[in-house]
C-alpha cells in the first residue's frame, strides 16, 4: 500500500475538512503544512498540499518548491479550496495562473492540480480579511450590472453572511487519481 500524506494550510478550516475527508479515504495521514517535517517527504509515495485561496493566493506551495528535488518522483497532488466557482474555465485559469507564479514550469507539470469550493462565515474573519472583503464588495457594487459575472453577484448578494459550498464528494476525483 502507498504510505500518503495530506498537508493543508487552512486558516478558517474549510481546507482542512476536505484534507482530512482525503487522508481517510486513501488511509493517509493529514497534517498543517507548518507542522510537517521537510526531510520527512521522501518517505511518503503520494504527497498532497491543500491550500485555501486568500484573496486569489495560494498559502503553503512553498513546501512543494523547497523541496522538488526530494519528491519529484513521487505523485504530487495540489488542491486549492475557495469560493470562486470552479465550474467556470476563466475561475481555473486564473487561480491556476497564480500557482504558476510561484512554481516552476518544471514543477507545474510534475503536479496534478484539483479545484475545490470552501466556505466562508464572516463572523469568523479576521480583521484584515473582513477588511479585504469590504473593499472587494466596494469594488464589485461599481461594476456595471451588463458587465458583472455570476461570481460578483454572489460576492454581493452572501456578503456577511455564512455560506458553505464544501461537498465531500467533490473529493472524488482526487482520490480516483490516487488510487491510479
Amino acid at each position: 500500500m502507498q504510505k500518503a500524506i495530506v498537508m493543508y494550510s487552512s486558516i478558517y478550516g474549510a481546507t482542512k475538512q476536505y484534507a482530512e475527508w482525503i487522508a481517510e479515504d486513501i488511509n493517509g495521514e493529514a497534517c498543517d503544512v507548518k507542522k510537517v517535517k521537510q526531510d520527512g517527504l521522501k518517505d511518503y509515495d503520494i504527497i498532497i498540499l491543500g491550500g485555501g485561496l486568500y484573496a486569489g493566493i495560494f498559502k503553503g506551495l512553498d513546501i512543494i518548491k523547497k523541496n522538488y528535488e526530494v519528491i519529484k518522483d513521487k505523485k504530487i497532488i495540489v488542491f486549492t479550496c475557495g469560493l470562486a466557482d470552479v465550474t467556470y474555465p476563466e475561475n481555473i485559469a486564473s487561480i491556476h495562473k497564480r500557482i504558476a507564479k510561484v512554481l516552476t514550469d518544471d514543477i507545474m507539470k510534475d503536479i496534478k492540480i484539483f479545484y475545490l469550493r470552501g466556505g466562508m462565515d464572516y463572523s469568523k474573519l479576521s480583521f484584515l480579511h473582513k477588511t479585504m472583503m469590504a473593499v472587494m464588495k466596494k469594488s464589485v457594487a461599481r461594476i456595471p450590472e451588463d458587465k458583472k459575472t455570476d461570481d460578483d453577484r454572489m460576492l454581493l448578494e452572501t456578503y456577511g453572511k455564512t455560506i458553505d459550498f464544501m461537498d465531500r464528494k467533490s473529493v472524488g476525483e482526487i482520490l480516483e487519481y490516487c488510487r491510479s
